[in-house]
């Protein structure tokens, strides 16, 4: 059988192996359940298990509310291990890294706004990151839950959640968010290896993340505060501590920052550092003074800085993270609007969104160069041939696709039924 120009035997050879390595460590007896959640996701690309339960068989229940009780005690169940999950996760997208040269991991920090909450086990208190006001006040502070996430950079637009924890500072199970982002940082790298290179906006300008970066050798592109209140850095081991906005005061600015029509954007200068607390540990502080904006870019980075060539890839790099990076990190919390999941219990809501992840994750491998994936994103319509980003069409591709399939060809895909 055949849909939207590519076979559905095609697909679920490509996907067997990968299910099969998600499942490993897996009881059998939650396997097929697992299985049926992911291939539920790339069908029904929702956060309500009930989508899910849509597209079960009679062999998970007589009706669909039974189905979906079933579903949701799986995700609550203590026998699932939420760390063999991420293991078997870790494994997977190690063996999709890129053959050489740096690999990037992008940090971030958001919010899941439950703002009509009130029930919801371990509700925390954050600040709503969708809320735009307009009259000069800070954002809302609502219901809701915190969201740890790192991407690893698997290629041109395809970014894989390696780590995607929810977490709530309130629900007794957390000891603090110091704790979840430390944990993060040693589960990201041990996808990438010594190949890995941190990327993180000034909420990582931290004296604990910088001690566990350099404790462990790992390399990073940190955006420093640049404020009165920026840290402090001296220029050689001995030497005096000055803060980043009096080096910033003082840094010749003599090249200039280009884009890719040959536009000057800013000036570029670099000047070797040290931490206080790592004098013997030399560091680069990159700073671009962009053009029309008041407050200069300040990097911090364990990457050598000896030319301007250089210079500028520490800043193209950090550039990645709100360019590039960009639209697939949109694609992800739009596609399955992480923020509408209903699911009862705490641990219910940490595998799920988990799973919500392994799911984007899936979609990242499928957009390999000449792999069935973009086989499928290119046989839906677009309204123009420049596109830099596949994940929105390979989305409904894969809906399109898997919706139509009669029951027999899903259940083969859900179940574990050999080649």
């Amino acid at each position: 059988m055949a849909a939207t120009g590519v076979s559905i035997g095609r697909l679920r050879r490509w996907l067997e192996p990968a299910l099969a390595g998600l499942c490993l460590g897996v009881r059998p007896v939650h396997e097929q359940l697992l299985r049926a959640i992911l291939v539920g996701l790339l069908r029904f690309p929702s956060p309500y298990v009930a989508e899910v339960a849509r597209g079960l068989g009679a062999e998970f229940g007589p009706t669909l509310s039974a189905r979906e009780h079933r579903l949701l005690r799986f995700l609550a169940s203590p026998k699932l291990l939420r760390e063999r999950l991420k293991a078997a996760l870790r494994r997977l997208l190690a063996l999709a890294l890129p053959a050489q040269g740096w690999v990037f991991l992008f940090a971030d920090l958001s919010d899941l706004a439950k703002v009509y909450a009130r029930t919801m086990a371990g509700l925390d208190r954050v600040r709503d990151g969708s809320d735009h006001p307009t009259d000069g006040r800070e954002k809302r502070i609502v219901p809701g839950y915190w969201l740890n996430e790192v991407y690893v950079e698997l290629g041109p637009g395809r970014l894989a959640p390696v780590v995607f924890e929810l977490y709530s500072l309130r629900s007794g199970q957390t000891l603090s968010q110091t704790h979840v982002l430390l944990r993060g940082i040693e589960e990201a790298f041990q996808v990438t290896g010594p190949r890995g290179v941190w990327v993180a906006d000034r909420g990582y300008d931290d004296g604990n993340m910088f001690e566990a970066l350099l404790s462990q050798r790992h390399h990073f592109i940190i955006r420093l505060k640049a404020g009165s209140s920026s840290r402090h850095l001296q220029l050689e081991p001995d030497g005096p501590r000055s803060t980043v906005q009096t080096i910033l005061r003082h840094l010749p600015m003599e090249q200039s920052f280009y884009d890719d029509s040959v536009r000057t954007l800013g000036r570029l200068g670099w000047v070797k550092v040290r931490l206080p607390d790592h004098p013997d540990r030399v560091l680069w502080l990159v700073v671009m003074h962009a053009l029309g904006r008041d407050e200069p870019l300040a990097l911090l980075t364990t990457l050598p800085v000896l030319d301007v060539k250089a210079a500028r890839r520490i800043v193209l790099a950090y550039f990645r993270r709100w360019g590039g990076a960009e639209d697939p990190i949109r694609f992800i919390k739009q596609t399955f609007r992480l923020e509408k999941f209903l699911v009862g219990t705490l641990r219910a809501m940490q595998v799920w969104v988990f799973l919500i992840g392994v799911a984007m994750a899936l979609h990242a491998l499928l957009l390999a160069p000449r792999s069935i994936g973009m086989g499928l994103a290119k046989t839906v319509e677009s309204f123009t041939d420049d596109i830099t980003f596949w994940g929105y069409r390979l989305a409904r591709a894969l809906a399109d696709l898997l919706q139509v399939l009669p029951k027999h060809h899903y259940r083969r895909l859900v179940l574990t039924s050999g080649p």
